[in-house]
């Protein structure tokens, strides 16, 4: 007998007069064709993948009983089972058993797929081609020296033609050559032993929930469907996440199963209230956070048990609590922890997953009452923002989130960031000259001084032109990042070239600080931007182009500049000796036209733009346009 709501073995399920059939409602088998974003193989290769994987780690513990998650049907007659949910699961495992039993010819598997009367236990209803593929499948599954066959069913003399419209059968054609390379490589008996012994589902008779008993089938049907409707959502094939539950709960002993039932549903719930707008459900954001858990847990490796998921949701959990007391802790750009969940780009990981595995053993989030609560007067802000600030800001530019395994162990929750210094050797691809820099100076320095150096260096890295990285600021002071100097900085000297910087940036200086890049640079080439009436083209810069200004903020000209400047030398005197320097008389005839002239022809032909031809300075309105072009002749 089926018992309702509760686990029952899938020898149970699939016995005597037991029918199953995928009613003309469900969506197609897919599993033997859909692979998952990131991922090389198709589902039904990971599930028998996983399958085997539990055989041989459960294969000592006899009493052990693995469920695959929840299978819904409604009973009309009775033992004629209508899958609302679970097809995908169940035609799969029945495929594994049809492969199996290609090689032992066993009754315990025969009887698993097939009726007294040989017919197929399972019976499609979405068309008749796929119910006379399923009867012919099964006679090759239970004939002789077939096992060669299994790698292209295609080729079997019963194969029709029509079988190439029907989607259902092309999935399980393709699900069965997998399941085989997987199988005839391991011990096919023990596989056999570990699904008619230990594996079934947690059955759910929706016709039992209701009283239906005396109802006709045309009614029960309806039921069933408005049950399907309710089931399954968009008729995508079985989430990611609702695979991984599965396999995990599988792993706990019955008496927890509830347990970890409900806290999955608070999770996924979790990820409903803060999904993002363009997301259909909750399962874009929860799949997306189990698969941070595998690259914090190591690259590829699948996640061991329920309680490592719990772990981390508690620090993502802590994490949307303390965003709005972050963002307002201080003035300066850290993370949006829901931005990051949303957008789910290599950058944003930067920051997240270093948090995560900041603060995955964290004691400020309990469990109480089927509900979680963070005490978040418990959590040292301050310090959690510095740690935070740091990657947020790395993450400006660099997109190398991997390294976020390597924290384990060595900073949790409370770490202060400096420590990360005693693993210089581990983080070389983030802890490059600066970042050590300025860390040994925050490591040193108390309280007081470490916020002034803090509020020095943040505001120069949030600068749009320094995209975080300020190591231009200690060249320009001449400071050895390597050397003894450390406590020798000198803010006030600092606020004084950041100071300067600013004014060449400044809106009312851009257009004098082109042109004094150009009679400074010896070599136009660090101008050139393509090519315009088959000559070089050189691009000066908007001030809008962000890319263009951090990469010109790096070079030694722009550092002339700024010493210049600080000197008060950057007159007429300096840049026309400047430009008398430059060797390319055509050059110097340029930058004087430019100098007079340009000016006024920025305003309309505003892309900053220029390029000489039979001496003749042309500055075009767009990259290569002719019409609305400055002609002036040199």
């Amino acid at each position: 007998m089926i018992n309702q709501g509760s686990f029952n073995r899938l020898t149970t399920l699939l016995k005597d007069n037991h029918h199953v059939l995928i009613p003309d409602l469900q969506r197609d088998y897919c599993w033997g064709d859909v692979i998952p974003e990131g991922q090389k193989s198709s589902l039904a290769y990971s599930f028998t993948e996983e399958l085997i994987k539990l055989c041989k780690s459960t294969e000592s513990q006899e009493s052990l009983e693995v469920s695959y998650g929840i299978i819904y049907t409604y009973e009309y007659p009775e033992t004629f089972y209508y899958l609302c949910d679970g097809q995908q699961r169940l035609t799969t495992l029945y495929l594994i058993i049809g492969v199996l039993n290609t090689y032992l010819h066993d009754p315990k598997l025969s009887s698993l797929l097939m009726l007294t009367n040989r017919q197929p236990r399972l019976k499609y209803e979405i068309r008749n081609s796929t119910d006379y593929f399923i009867k012919h499948l099964i006679k090759q599954f239970s004939d002789k020296n077939n096992e060669s066959k299994l790698t292209d069913i295609t080729k079997a003399s019963w194969y029709r033609n029509e079988y190439e419209d029907d989607p259902s059968v092309k999935s399980i054609v393709a699900a069965i050559k997998d399941i085989h390379a997987l199988i005839k490589k391991e011990d096919i008996q023990a596989i056999a032993d570990f699904i008619c012994n230990k594996i079934g589902f947690v059955y759910v008779n929706l016709k039992g929930n209701e009283n239906l008993e005396n109802h006709t089938y045309s009614k029960i049907r309806e039921y069933g469907e408005k049950m399907y409707e309710i089931v399954n959502t968009s008729g995508d094939p079985m989430e990611a996440n609702e695979h991984i539950k599965s396999l995990l709960l599988s792993k706990v002993p019955d008496s927890d199963k509830e347990h970890w039932t409900e806290k999955w549903e608070i999770w996924q719930d979790f990820f409903w209230v803060y999904k993002s707008k363009d997301d259909e459900s909750a399962d874009e954001g929860f799949n997306e956070f189990l698969s941070w858990i595998k690259t914090l847990t190591g690259k590829n490796k699948e996640i061991e048990n329920i309680e490592e998921v719990e772990k981390y949701f508690k620090a993502l959990f802590l994490l949307f609590f303390l965003q709005p007391k972050l963002s307002t802790l201080r003035e300066f750009r850290i993370v949006d922890l829901i931005d990051s969940l949303h957008k789910k780009s290599p950058s944003k990981l930067v920051t997240i997953l270093p948090a995560l595995s900041y603060l995955k053993n964290t004691n400020s989030v309990t469990f109480h009452a089927s509900k979680y609560v963070a005490d978040l007067d418990s959590v040292d802000i301050n310090t959690l923002y510095r740690f935070l600030r740091f990657f947020s800001n790395i993450s400006q530019y660099t997109e190398a989130s991997s390294f976020a395994a390597l924290l384990d162990g060595k900073l949790n929750q409370g770490d202060d960031i400096t420590k990360i210094l005693n693993y210089s050797r581990t983080f070389t691809s983030i802890l490059n000259d600066e970042e050590s820099f300025k860390l040994k100076l925050y490591k040193q320095a108390d309280e007081n001084r470490r916020k002034e150096l803090e509020n020095l260096f943040w505001k120069a890295e949030d600068h749009e032109y320094m995209n975080g990285k300020i190591e231009s600021f200690f060249k320009w002071m001449k400071i050895d990042l390597l050397g003894e100097q450390i406590k020798e900085f000198d803010s006030n000297r600092f606020v004084t070239f950041y100071e300067t910087f600013l004014s060449i940036v400044d809106d009312a200086n851009m257009d004098k600080t082109r042109m004094n890049l150009l009679a400074i640079c010896n070599d136009w080439w660090k101008f050139r931007d393509g090519e315009s009436w088959g000559t070089i083209r050189y691009y000066l810069g908007k001030k809008s182009d962000t890319k263009y200004w951090q990469k010109m903020i790096n070079n030694p000209e722009f550092s002339i500049l700024v010493k210049k400047s600080l000197k008060g030398q950057l007159d007429e005197t300096f840049l026309n000796e400047s430009i008398m320097k430059n060797d390319n008389v055509e050059h110097q005839k340029t930058y004087r036209k430019l100098k007079a002239d340009a000016s006024n022809h920025w305003q309309w032909n505003n892309n900053y733009r220029f390029f000489i031809k039979d001496n003749i300075l042309y500055i075009p309105n767009g990259v290569q346009a002719k019409g609305n072009t400055a002609v002036i002749k040199l």
